[in-house]
């Protein structure tokens, strides 16, 4: 068993033991957990009643089911990117880098590196693995002035609640 088996499934079985009072925190690590083990029609259950009433954790679940079409859902970029939005808009750092993923190929958004960049920084800003690296990365294809002006929408960026 991997190790990421073994904690999906440590987070699974703790998360069943939880209190009443810790119904949705309990859900989403249930899903959460689920969803990295691979039982994705269970987590799909529990995620999209979290997701459509704001939780960022469960959006970013629905975003990645859809793009990578797991589970009930057919692959759907512009449903990915909904979800995702919703989480990175929120201010949840996987959501922002995978968002940062889809504006640079454009699919299901607009390609569009500015936002791309703008993502990519706002999720390197919160330490997401290899977000620093995809915005140097499209930053060299960028001119100057397109850098700065993503840079300028990263600083002014306010997460919405």
């Amino acid at each position: 068993m991997s190790i990421k088996s073994l904690l999906a499934t440590l987070v699974v079985s703790l998360s069943l033991a939880a209190p009443g009072w810790a119904q949705s925190l309990t859900d989403i690590s249930k899903a959460t957990g689920l969803h990295m083990i691979g039982r994705y029609a269970e987590a799909l259950k529990l995620a999209r009643p979290l997701a459509e009433k704001g939780d960022p954790v469960a959006q970013w679940i629905l975003g990645y089911m859809y793009e990578f079409g797991q589970g009930d859902l057919l692959k759907n970029h512009r449903s990915a990117a909904e979800w995702y939005s919703k989480g990175a808009e929120q201010g949840y750092s996987e959501s922002m880098a995978m968002l940062g993923n889809l504006y640079v190929v454009g699919r299901g958004v607009p390609q569009d590196y500015l936002l791309a960049h703008m993502w990519f920084n706002l999720a390197a800003a919160r330490l997401v693995l290899n977000a620093d690296k995809a915005r140097d990365e499209l930053a060299r294809i960028m001119t100057p002035a397109q850098i700065a002006e993503a840079q300028r929408l990263a600083r002014e960026w306010k997460p919405k609640k």
